[in-house]
């Protein structure tokens, strides 16, 4: 009987372990900013891997050759993202270090768009809209742009978890077989 009950319970919890297999989240955050003429789009992930730099009491990371569209035309850049003290916003700039006509094709100011630390980022959604200021040494001085930043969640299955819960549920059963 006591082995019945065992058995029972064994495969009840390898049953219980397969259905229960979470899916992981991949989010990713879809962004618009539009400045003057231009429209300006890219996506991140909401825990971007990034660059810290810090200095004077100041805080950014970087992201290098991430894709964007200008006016619906594909590009790579460079990406910047301010803390506080730094004056938010972000900036970016064609290929790995700033340089053409103008450098920047967006510099600006305005709120902070990611919480934590430059060292471990995360980024903010705002759907309905931040306003920035852009720097002169951009594409559109003095001009007010609006960054929407909307959230995409997809649900991803973890193979590994389903795979290592199948297996259990396999060894279990054919152990069961093999003892009778």
């Amino acid at each position: 009987m006591k082995r019945l009950v065992f058995r029972s319970f064994t495969l009840f919890v390898l049953c219980f372990s397969l259905l229960a297999a979470r899916q992981a989240r991949a989010d990713t955050i879809n962004y618009v900013y539009q400045v003057g003429s231009d429209t300006f789009k890219w996506a991140l992930p909401t825990m971007p891997s990034a660059v810290s730099t810090c200095g004077s009491g100041m805080c950014s990371f970087q992201i290098a050759g991430l894709p964007f569209t200008q006016n619906g035309g594909m590009m790579t850049g460079t990406f910047d993202f301010f803390d506080g003290p730094s004056g938010g916003g972000f900036d970016l700039f064609l290929g790995s270090s700033p340089s053409g006509t103008p450098p920047f094709l967006a510099d600006n100011s305005g709120p902070v768009l990611f919480s934590g630390p430059t060292t471990g980022p995360t980024m903010l959604a705002f759907p309905s809209g931040v306003s920035l200021t852009e720097f002169s040494d951009s594409s559109n001085p003095d001009a007010t742009g609006t960054l929407t930043a909307t959230l995409v969640s997809s649900a991803v299955p973890e193979p590994s978890t389903i795979l290592l819960s199948a297996i259990g549920l396999v060894i279990g059963l054919a152990l069961g077989v093999l003892r009778k």
